[in-house]
Order: C-alpha cells, then sequence, then structure tokens
C-alpha cells in the first residue's frame, strides 16, 4: 500500500490537478503532473502525491479496474524514494494497460516519471 501521505484522496485535490497540469503520455497510461507552487503555504508539500483513475471505459468490471490500480500503486511505491520533491499526479491507464504485462507498465511508468523535474 502507498503511505498515506503520498495519497490523493480528496475530491477538491483531483479537481487543482486536472485545472492546472502538465501532460505525460505513454503507451499504457498518462500521467496529469501539477507541482506545487512553494510560496502557497496551504498547498506545499515536500513529498510526491498521487491518485489513480480508473474509468469504466478501461473495463466495466470493477475487479479488473482495480487490479490495475493495485499494480500502479505498487509501482509508485517502488519509485518513490528516486522522484523528485513536491509534486501531485494523478495516473490514468489506458483499456490496453490491463492486457500488458506488469514489467511492461513498470517500464512506461518510470519512463514517464524520470522526465518530471
Amino acid at each position: 500500500m502507498l503511505p498515506a501521505k503520498h495519497r490523493i484522496l480528496k475530491q477538491y485535490e483531483f479537481d487543482q490537478i486536472y485545472r492546472h497540469h502538465n501532460k505525460l503520455r505513454g503507451n499504457y497510461l498518462q500521467i496529469l503532473v501539477r507541482f506545487v507552487d512553494k510560496e502557497q503555504k496551504v498547498d506545499h508539500k515536500k513529498y510526491p502525491r498521487f491518485g489513480f483513475v480508473v474509468s469504466k471505459k478501461v473495463h466495466k468490471h470493477a475487479v479488473k479496474r482495480n487490479k490495475i490500480k493495485r499494480q500502479l500503486r505498487e509501482i509508485i511505491k517502488e519509485l518513490l524514494p528516486t522522484l523528485p520533491q513536491s509534486f501531485e499526479a494523478l495516473v490514468i491507464p489506458y483499456p490496453k494497460a490491463l492486457e500488458t504485462s506488469f514489467q511492461e507498465l513498470k517500464d512506461d511508468v518510470t519512463k514517464l516519471l524520470s522526465t518530471v523535474n
């Protein structure tokens, strides 16, 4: 499980990222990144935070959607020590993410997050 301080759970936090983001696109997912402004003392976090959005377009069964979320959380958990500080991101998989292997998904996430600075 991803540590609580690294999770985005509140709807208004998701909305802020949707409004102000940079989009990174990979083969199996896209990541919306919002850099936290250090001048906004309320929003200033010193660690990366992630939210996961898996719509019904990915798969109609919740079991499959939850599986891909679990895989993505595990990938992010492994990458946390290597990530830069002070950003928030939403990870949104494409439907073809369900048909790929865990390693391919991990490579795609790693490649996308390596561009975040």
